[in-house]
């Protein structure tokens, strides 16, 4: 538009259209007066032939704007176009009556008949356009509805997607903790199996010592026949420096040197682990009766 704002001219319309009344309202008038419309207060009152211009102008007018610029929906449009081109064609029809009839002298009675009914189809039809049009509103509001109850309902569906997904990856962690829970209450039970072992097998290895320094010339005891008196017995009990037997694993020998009194950081070095793994070791020993009574509840 070259920054030139456009214009549709309405004063022209106008002008033609004021043109075109003054000649439709003398036919109009001619034709309701020759075909007896009254007048209202008597001879001398007022004359009602303008109703016919009025009504039949008016309504053609106002259907074409329903049918072009104003339709709330389909079933108003197509009635305001039909019924636009009908009422149009009638005011046609009205205004050649107007001139094919004699000045003076009464129209057929076909005239007079359509003259006098044509007010009353025209009521008819506006109140069906009227009605018509608030159908459409009332159909166009029902279609906004329900357009944004699908939009909820589409929401709702995503929501509720997204909730099953966080679901299903909760569970997902959940049997993955329960998994790691039934690997660490098995892995307390053979701690525990492997801690109350020790005290048979130091049991076993004390009385096999025992057996040694009894028996003469085994250079292990103090009695007669042994070749050196003077030896002390070897079978002392064990101190806190002693070390682990080398049977054992490292786990084993953690759990060794906490029976023997040793730190749990302590007993991790001393079993050739680290510190914080000694102290994870004596915290599942701890509590690994618990674990095993809830394995056994389970």
């Amino acid at each position: 538009m070259n920054g030139t704002q456009r214009r549709d001219h309405l004063w022209v319309l106008f002008i033609v259209a004021a043109c075109v009344l003054l000649e439709v309202w003398a036919s109009w008038v001619t034709i309701g007066g020759m075909s007896g419309f009254p007048k209202i207060g008597g001879r001398h009152g007022i004359s009602t032939d303008w109703t016919l211009a009025v009504t039949t102008e008016t309504y053609w007018g106002y259907a074409l704007y329903a049918w072009l610029a104003a339709a709330p929906g389909p079933r108003s449009r197509k009635f305001a176009m039909w019924s636009a081109a009908a009422v149009f064609t009638l005011s046609l029809i009205g205004q050649g009556a107007a001139h094919l009839v004699k000045p003076g002298t009464v129209p057929p009675p076909e005239i007079v008949v359509f003259v006098s009914a044509l007010p009353v189809i025209v009521l008819a039809l506006i109140a069906i356009l009227i009605h018509m049009r608030q159908l459409d509103r009332e159909s166009a509001a029902e279609t906004r509805q329900e357009s944004a109850e699908a939009d909820e309902r589409a929401a709702l569906r995503t929501e509720l997607a997204g909730s099953q997904a966080v679901t299903r990856t909760v569970q997902a962690e959940l049997e993955t903790a329960r998994a790691e829970a039934a690997g660490a209450v098995a892995k307390a039970e053979a701690l525990t199996r492997k801690l109350a072992a020790i005290p048979k097998q130091a049991a076993g290895r004390g009385s096999g010592r025992k057996r040694d320094a009894e028996v003469p010339g085994n250079g292990g005891g103090s009695g007669p026949g042994n070749g050196r008196p003077d030896q002390a017995p070897s079978a002392a009990p064990e101190s806190p420096g002693a070390e682990a037997p080398e049977d054992l694993d490292s786990e084993a020998k953690v759990l060794w040197y906490l029976d023997k009194g040793y730190s749990a950081s302590r007993a991790g070095v001393k079993a050739g682990l680290t510190d914080g793994r000694g102290r994870q070791i004596a915290r599942v020993a701890r509590e690994a009766p618990r674990g095993i009574d809830e394995g056994g509840s389970s």
